[in-house]
Parts: C-alpha cells; structure tokens; sequence
C-alpha cells in the first residue's frame, strides 16, 4: 500500500479512557485537609505553649514546698508529704504531655503524604501507567493515616481531658496552705492572680478575682476541641465520598475546576522556561564591540609599533 495512505486507526471510545475527574476530586480532597490539619497543628501548638510553663511551674512549687514544709514545721499541719495519687496525678501529667508533642508530630506527619499526592498530580501524567496505581496507594495512604491518627489520639487524649484540671485543683489545695507565698512565682510566670484569702483557700473559684484557677483549667485540652477537630477531618472527606461514588454535575464542575488549575500552573511553567532560554541565548550570543580588534590589509603600521617577519 501506498505510503501515507494508510488509514488512521479508530479513535478510542471515552469508555476506554481512564477518566481523571475522580483524580481532580482526590487532591482537591487533598488540599482541603492540608488546610485541616494546618488547623490542628495550630491548637496543638497553642496548648503545648500552655502546658510548658504550668507543668515546670506546678511541680517547682510542690518541690519548694515539701522542702519548706520541713524547714518551717508547723505543728497543726505537720509536713507536706504527696500521696500516691497525687503522685500518679504527676505521672499523668507527664503522659499528658508525651501524647500531646506525639498529637502534634502525628499531625505534621499527615503533610508528608498530601504534598506527595499533590505534586504528582500536578507534575506528572497520573491518568495511565504505574504512575496512576502510585497515585492511588499515595492517597489512599494519605485519606487513612488523616483520619486515623486524629480518631486515635483524640481518643487517647479524652480521659485527661476531664481529669487533669480537677486532679491540678487538688494538688494546689493540698499544698496551699504549707506555702502561699509561693504562689507569687506561679502567678507571674503565667501572668494571672489568685487573690488568695487564707481563710478560705478551698474556695478560691468563688472569687471573681481569682485568674490562676480558670486559666490552669483551660489550659488542658477539652473534649469539645477535639470533637471539633474530628468533625473538621471528618466533613471534607463525607462531601468527598458522596461526589465521587457518582459523577453528578457538580463533580464534573469541581473537577474540570481543578483540572483547570493544573493545565494553568503547567502553561505557566513552561513559559517561564521559554523566557529563561530565551535570555539565556541572548546574553551567550552578546558581543562587545568596543573590545572587539580588525586588521585592515594594506594599511600602514601605527607609528612606534615594530613589524616581526617570520621566514
């Protein structure tokens, strides 16, 4: 047959492409949870900023107490020794704080494979090939390590959120009244009052002016926060399941949105290039005329020059 006259094979149909709008869905899904979980983190951070100088505060007080306690014995309350659950209360408190960094680096964690999955899909074709089957093991690592973590530590984190701040109350009421001078550190140091009355030390959250005792309490993590939390990972990804289980109008529209997106930063990219390889040429290809030296055949030596023949 004749060269060039061969016919074209047929097109093929849309059935047999790999349709890419679940792909858009995913990292749009993707993106959405970076802005989640950047939410998380910053509560995390807050309560961690929170926790450092009540913890180092609480137990410098219980230390300078039980030392003064027994310099400055006092007959009617005898020496200020901690019990065992007051020092299981301490031990709590240390485990308080190991899951709270672990919350917090479990939760950066969730970037690792989100910015995978991301710059993949704008990157790279994911629509056929190894890369496409990547794609989905990335994401899917992803969408489960996001919701599992924050279900697991949440869960983790519930009963000392309801325990702590009574069990803080007890350990103060216990060790008030061995040194209430020493409340002075504490209160500067976290930048509230107590208003302490002697007389009435154990009902210090009836004062109005007393800051120390709610602002202790706040500083834990509540479970309300962490319900929060959840629903926050939890709703992007409800919305995400009902739009791809089925390709509705709006999915077609998020997902050509998305789609849009990619083709824009890729046209960008690849005329950035151009203009770079254009400049590029452009000063490789640059002459400086005034350096440049002629010889004009014929003409006479500059007078004061010297002619060296070569035989």
């Amino acid at each position: 047959m004749v060269a060039g006259l061969v016919p074209m094979p047929p097109p093929r149909p849309d059935a047999q492409r790999r349709a890419t709008w679940r792909e858009s869905l995913a990292v749009l899904l993707c993106m959405v949870l970076c802005v989640m979980v950047l939410i998380s983190v910053c509560c995390l951070g807050t309560y961690l900023l929170k926790d450092k100088p009540l913890y180092e505060e609480l137990v410098d007080y219980l230390d300078k107490t039980i030392a003064i306690s027994k310099i400055n014995y006092n007959h009617q309350l005898g020496i200020y020794e901690l019990s065992e659950k007051e020092l299981s209360a301490l031990a709590d408190q240390r485990m308080y704080k190991t899951l709270l960094w672990t919350f917090f680096f479990a939760d950066l964690g969730c970037y690792l494979f989100l910015a995978i999955a991301i710059l993949m899909y704008f990157t790279i074709d994911i629509s056929v090939g190894r890369a496409f089957i990547i794609f989905w093991v990335v994401f899917g690592i992803a969408f489960v390590y996001c919701i599992a973590e924050i279900h697991i530590f949440s869960f983790l984190m519930f009963p000392y959120s309801s325990l702590l701040p009574n069990v803080t109350e007890k350990l103060l009421n216990h060790a008030i009244p061995y040194n209430p001078g020493g409340l002075s550190q504490m209160e500067q140091r976290l930048g509230c009052s107590f208003d302490l009355n002697l007389y009435a030390a154990q009902r210090r959250r009836q004062n109005p002016m007393n800051t120390c005792d709610p602002q202790i309490s706040s500083s834990f993590l509540s479970k309300a926060l962490l319900w929060t939390l959840m629903l926050l990972r939890l709703f992007p990804v409800v919305i995400f399941v009902m739009l791809i289980a089925h390709k509705f109008a709006i999915s077609s529209a998020i997902a050509s949105l998305v789609d849009r997106m990619k083709t824009l930063l890729r046209h960008n990219e690849t005329k950035n290039r151009y203009i770079k390889k254009k400049d590029y040429r452009k000063n490789n290809y640059k002459v400086d005329i005034s350096n440049t030296k002629t010889t004009v055949i014929g003409a006479p030596p500059a007078p004061g020059t010297r002619l060296a023949f070569i035989c």
